[in-house]
C-alpha cells in the first residue's frame, strides 16, 4: 500500500511523522509516547518515506480521491488516523484543512469505519464551534487528554460526541484489552475504538521504562 500501513495491533493506519505534525512540542506526555520505542519510526526507510508522502497528501486537494482509491483497492473496512503523528500544531488553517480532508473521506466512504485520535483540542473546537463542522456517523473522534484534566474539555466533547481518551498506569482502570494483554485488536476481537462511547477509552501505559516515567510526569503535573 502506498499510504496505509498495518501496525502492531493489526490495524490499518494512516501515519505522518511527529516532527511534521509538530505534536511533541505541545504534549505533556511525549516522553512516554509509545512511538518513542517504535523501530519502524527510527530505522525503516520505506515507512519513513511513506510518512513523508502522507504529509504531502493530507495537505493536498487529492487526498480524498487518492485515499478512497487505495482503501477500495485493498478492501479495507476500518482505518485509523493517526497511529503516529497528529493534526498539525501551530497553524489552525493547516490543521483544519487536514481535518476536513479526513471528514470528507469518511463522507465518501459511507460504509467504512474510521477512527481519528488527536490531542489537538483547539482544532476540534474551532472546527465544530466556529465553522459549525459536522462529524460523520462512521467517524469516531477521540480526544487524548493529559492526566485526566477534564473539567474544561468534557462539556464540549459531550456536545459533539467526541470520545475522551487517556493513559493510566493502573491495570484495573484500563478498559482496553489490547493494552493489557499485549495482543492485537484482531486477536481480541475488538473494534470498540471505531464506535463512539460516552465512556473514555483508557489505555494501560506500555513501552520500556514508560510506567516509571509516567508516574514522575504525573507528580510534576499535580
Amino acid at each position: 500500500m502506498n499510504h496505509l500501513s498495518v501496525n502492531g495491533k493489526g490495524l490499518t493506519v494512516f501515519d505522518i511523522s511527529r516532527k511534521k505534525a509538530n505534536c511533541q512540542n505541545f504534549c505533556k506526555v511525549s516522553k512516554v509516547c509509545y512511538i518513542n520505542n517504535n523501530v519502524q519510526d527510527k530505522l525503516n526507510k520505506a515507512y519513513k518515506n511513506k510518512m513523508a508522502r502522507n504529509w504531502k497528501l493530507i495537505n493536498s486537494k487529492k487526498f480524498v480521491k487518492v485515499m478512497a482509491k487505495e482503501i477500495k483497492a485493498n478492501n479495507i473496512m476500518r482505518i485509523r488516523f493517526y497511529g503516529n503523528g497528529d493534526l498539525f500544531y501551530g497553524n489552525i488553517g493547516k490543521s483544519i484543512y487536514q481535518l476536513e480532508n479526513i471528514v470528507n473521506l469518511c463522507k465518501v466512504l459511507k460504509f467504512n469505519r474510521f477512527w481519528l485520535i488527536t490531542r489537538n483540542f483547539d482544532t476540534l473546537v474551532y472546527y465544530f464551534e466556529n465553522l459549525k463542522g459536522s462529524k460523520p456517523d462512521n467517524l469516531n473522534i477521540m480526544l487524548s487528554v493529559d492526566f485526566q484534566n477534564l473539567d474544561f474539555v468534557k462539556p464540549i466533547c459531550e456536545k459533539y460526541n467526541i470520545q475522551l481518551a487517556y493513559i493510566t498506569d493502573k491495570k484495573i482502570d484500563s478498559n482496553c484489552k489490547s493494552s493489557i494483554n499485549h495482543k492485537s485488536c484482531i486477536e481480541n476481537n475488538c473494534d470498540l475504538c471505531f464506535s463512539f462511547s460516552k465512556n473514555p477509552r483508557i489505555w494501560l501505559i506500555h513501552g520500556k521504562g514508560n510506567k516509571e516515567k509516567f508516574k514522575k510526569l504525573r507528580v510534576l503535573n499535580e
